[in-house]
């Protein structure tokens, strides 16, 4: 049954554009705002974030409890199919790439940088990073780059792996650290949330939890982060990716560098350390300076096709590893 319900997230993220239906985090934004205003200068900004975070967590975990046996176990499997489409990644990930990479049809550079914008805002999905408006091309594709590396794995990965770990509560908490870092969130209508229930306008802050929640999913990605870098490993330039992991396994530097990294490896080989966003490329390496001519657009493009069939080869990899796993348990 475990596998069961991982099947059909699976099939949400690759075919069905996301599971939108079960992603309204409306009330959890709204319970954020009034924990924050009514508790966080009483009981100070740790407490206050582990309160936000354990609070519906262990809720979960006594509904599961109380109702999972209910109707001969099918209330429990409800609950679990529910939480685990609610736990994975927002949007419509694969519709999302393709809008992106069709953007270089214009030859355009401010069609590319309006289309990053619009559909990889980097301001929500990577607190670290700013709009791509004004930055040159390369350093947009970059950015955008390194940003979808990551969205390809948090979307479905991580969730299922502490899902297995630790269960429905264990997603929950992932997702919910995502939405608390400021990275992924969902709402039906964005304006009802931003005045204070008792009354006053703009008096939470909710970017002063970010920082705490980021730590704490720098510690969940750390372990997944490594088995899907290996999925990588065995689906496509093996040398390539060790020479990543023997660089990056241990260390303890952001994970979006470890998955830009390895899905730079699946491009390039072992080529893959002059494409790094942080390192210093000469011009002559990548031309793409400025401007979108025929030959970087058709680079660009050929990137974003080898990641999303190379992310894709991953996720079946790792769901046929699950599939054996659940056999032999």
């Amino acid at each position: 049954m475990v596998f069961i319900l991982i099947v059909l997230t699976w099939l949400a993220m690759q075919f069905w554009g996301g599971a939108a239906v079960f992603q309204r985090d409306d009330y959890f934004i709204r319970w954020h705002q009034w924990l924050d205003i009514s508790y966080r200068n009483k009981l100070g900004e740790t407490v206050a974030v582990a309160l936000l975070l354990l609070i519906p967590v262990f809720a979960l975990a006594l509904l599961l409890h109380i109702l999972g046996g209910w109707f001969f176990g099918l209330a429990g499997v409800l609950i679990n199919i529910a939480v685990l489409l609610y736990a994975c990644g927002r949007g419509d990930f694969i519709g999302k790439l393709e809008a992106y990479r069709d953007s270089f049809n214009h030859s355009d550079p401010e069609a590319v940088r309006h289309a990053a914008d619009k559909y990889f805002n980097l301001s929500e999905f990577d607190p670290e990073s700013s709009s791509v408006e004004g930055k040159d091309f390369t350093s947009a594709h970059a950015s955008i780059r390194r940003s979808i590396s990551y969205q390809a794995y948090e979307r479905w990965f991580p969730v299922v792996f502490w899902f297995l770990i630790l269960g429905a509560p264990g997603a929950l908490f992932y997702r919910l650290c995502q939405i608390v870092s400021g990275r992924d969130y969902s709402l039906t209508d964005d304006t009802a949330l931003i005045a204070d229930p008792t009354g006053d306008e703009n008096d939470w802050d909710a970017e002063s939890y970010a920082e705490n929640a980021n730590a704490i999913v720098g510690i969940l990605d750390w372990l997944p982060s490594r088995i899907w870098a290996f999925g990588f490993a065995l689906c496509a330039d093996f040398n390539a990716f060790m020479d990543v992991l023997r660089d990056q396994f241990m260390a303890v530097n952001s994970v979006k560098s470890l998955l830009e990294q390895i899905n730079l490896a699946a491009i390039y080989g072992s080529a893959y350390a002059a494409y790094v966003a942080d390192a210093v490329v000469d011009d002559s390496a990548i031309n793409t300076q400025g401007s979108t001519s025929e030959i970087d657009a058709d680079k660009a493009k050929n990137e974003l096709d080898v990641m999303r069939q190379i992310n894709s080869r991953v996720m079946i990899s790792l769901l046929g590893l699950i599939a054996v796993i659940s056999i032999l348990a």
